[in-house]
């Protein structure tokens, strides 16, 4: 459960838009950052180099040093440490070039930062970039982007990747769940022409934004259906279902319910334009997986950070994902409407 955030003399390699991230480390900035805001502020300015790999000849008396003719280390040109053994034809994709990637992307339209950090002490490096013109906005308040996460490794074990996203990275944990969420991803091999792939992959993207735009269909649905007080205490019985005939129902478990009812009732789920729908329900259930369901520990730092992880990794992971597929199951099937030109 580790956040991995790499941390070098002290100072998290990590920065964050506006929010602090749950783990605590790493700078935290006013606004959305440009890209060399947040080069600097999450101290990603190190390069990467490949180093030979010598060893002692067996054959020869001595102390001969041979160099190994397929393999090399990928190091860090600031501290020297290894990151990773590499085939001698491996290129680097370095930080900058990385950042790089999203100049101009959108046209006129600049991308901004919503996270920037490095994991595992350099061995990978987490971009999450905010899409432009591509807000999603329900009622009059109830707003939400998409991001494109980009990441990259520096050890060999895996390729320059770009996932849509609506899941904010800030750690380990949370890279885990939007590459587990993700539909799709474009991939850049560190092989052959690195310039030639980055610029196909760059085209890829502007092509694949339909992925955020289904993600825009379904909770536009779910914020035009109506829900009534028996329809979301059914909705909210399925998610968290006791036994087949609902005779051995435990006092947590129907505390649960209630308190998501309560939830679903509250002013977060109130605004205008979204009151009493699926999607505020279905946003009623998220927030209390997220924020208040049960999580083990011996103190309060171990049960946050087994609410963190059951809620984007575990189980509650797992209990989000059958939320909104019992939504759609149980809101948006039977009001869709199929209409027939002859």
């Amino acid at each position: 459960m580790a956040h991995e955030i790499s941390i070098v003399n002290g100072v998290a390699e990590a920065a964050y838009a506006i929010k602090p991230a749950w783990h605590g480390h790493g700078a935290v900035l006013s606004d959305a950052m440009s890209a060399d805001e947040a080069y600097n502020a999450a101290h990603l300015t190190w390069g990467v180099e490949k180093s030979d790999i010598l060893y002692a000849d067996p054959s020869v008396e001595g102390m001969e040093l041979r160099t190994h003719p397929t393999k090399c280390l990928t190091t860090r040109s600031d501290t020297g440490d290894v990151l990773g053994e590499v085939s001698r034809k491996y290129k680097v994709i370095q930080n900058k070039t990385q950042f790089d990637f999203f100049s101009g992307l959108f046209d006129e339209h600049e991308v901004v930062f919503e996270s920037a950090f490095a994991l595992k002490g350099g061995q990978y490096v987490c971009l999450l970039a905010r899409i432009p013109g591509h807000v999603l906005t329900l009622g009059d308040n109830d707003t939400s982007e998409p991001y494109l996460m980009s990441l990259n490794s520096h050890n060999g074990l895996l390729t320059h990747r770009i996932y849509p996203t609506g899941v904010r990275a800030v750690c380990w944990n949370t890279v885990t769940l939007a590459m587990q969420l993700a539909g799709m991803y474009i991939g850049v091999r560190h092989f052959g022409n690195i310039d030639e792939s980055m610029k196909m992959a760059r085209h890829a993207v502007q092509t694949t934004l339909g992925y955020w735009d289904n993600y825009c269909d379904t909770a536009k649905r779910l914020a035009d259906i109506t829900v009534d007080h028996e329809q979301a205490r059914k909705y909210i019985e399925h998610v968290f279902p006791g036994s087949a005939d609902e005779t051995s129902v435990t006092s947590h478990l129907t505390n649960t319910r209630s308190r998501i009812l309560d939830m679903w009732q509250s002013e977060r789920q109130r605004l205008s334009g979204i009151e009493s729908t699926a999607w505020s329900l279905l946003q009623a259930v998220t927030e209390y997986v997220d924020h208040e369901a049960r999580s083990k520990g011996s103190d309060d730092g171990d049960r946050r950070m087994s609410m963190v992880y059951n809620a984007y990794v575990g189980s509650g992971s797992t209990r989000k994902a059958k939320a909104v597929k019992l939504a759609n199951t149980m809101f948006i099937e039977p009001n869709h409407k199929e209409v027939v030109t002859v």
